[in-house]
């Protein structure tokens, strides 16, 4: 391109203006749902980094590795996050920190809204 930078390309929730590019996990307006596969964390809370339209919003469920609900770490329990925020801590009713060091799922719930990544900070 005569500007310097290369053609942009958007394929699902990726895109790319080469060589730096961002994926996202991505849910339209209707919503949706991801679960992550069994993982061990190290830490207390969970931090996201994300982006919603004003009427979007993004829950976050932890599950045990079985997807057994946890009481306190619900859906429910969740407070729904609205905003763009590189590093905002997923507020539950219960605690996290005391299922660091041993497997675990998290279920995201979306609408109109983008995840980029995730992290557990002490």
């Amino acid at each position: 391109a005569e500007d310097g930078i290369r053609d942009k390309l958007v394929t699902g929730v990726q895109t790319c203006a080469l060589p730096i590019c961002f994926a996202s996990l991505h849910a339209g307006w209707r919503g949706g749902e991801m679960m992550t596969k069994p993982f061990v964390f190290a830490g207390r809370e969970l931090e996201l980094n994300f982006a919603t339209s004003a009427y979007g919003g993004v829950r976050v469920q932890m599950v045990t590795e079985d997807e057994q609900a946890i009481p306190g770490l619900g859906l429910s329990d969740c407070t729904e996050m609205i905003g763009d925020r590189l590093a905002k801590a997923v507020r539950w009713r219960g605690n996290a920190g005391e299922w660091a060091g041993k497997p675990v799922r998290l279920l995201f719930q979306l609408k109109d809204a983008d995840v980029f990544s995730f992290r557990f900070t002490a």
